[in-house]
């Protein structure tokens, strides 16, 4: 029987993403980077072919007015793990208005040699949702 996530991993990984939501919300662009690996595939639902490697990465510059990230599953073992997260922001829009938006996650994180895991695969979805 495989053994799962330690219940350190599971926090280590949890603080991880909630330092990465943290950051979205100051727009720190470096610390984020950082929790990914070198050679992280992006999977944006608007590009034809994934985006490959740290230099290409994309990430969104815009700070929302809230962002909260929902741990919706998490599960692994060894070195690997998975976590699927459901995020609703807002944002400021136009005339004084605020748009919502959500996004669905499914990351593949990979643990080094130092014990620090690091996002290695991030597929996901982003939508407008009603306000």
């Amino acid at each position: 029987m495989r053994e799962g996530l330690s219940e350190n991993d599971r926090a280590t990984i949890t603080s991880m993403l909630d330092t990465l939501a943290e950051k979205k919300m100051t727009g720190e662009d470096a610390p984020r980077r950082a929790m990914f690996s070198d050679d992280i595939v992006q999977m944006i639902p608007e590009l034809a072919e994934p985006v490959r490697g740290i230099k290409g990465m994309i990430i969104d510059a815009n700070i929302p007015l809230t962002n909260d990230l929902t741990i919706e599953d998490m599960d692994g073992g060894g070195d690997f793990a998975y976590v699927r997260t459901s995020t609703r922001m807002t944002y400021a829009g136009e005339s004084d208005t605020v748009d919502t938006y959500g996004a669905m996650h499914l990351m593949i994180l990979k643990k080094q040699p130092d014990g620090k895991w690091l996002i290695t695969n991030d597929i996901f979805t982003f939508e407008q949702l009603d306000s």
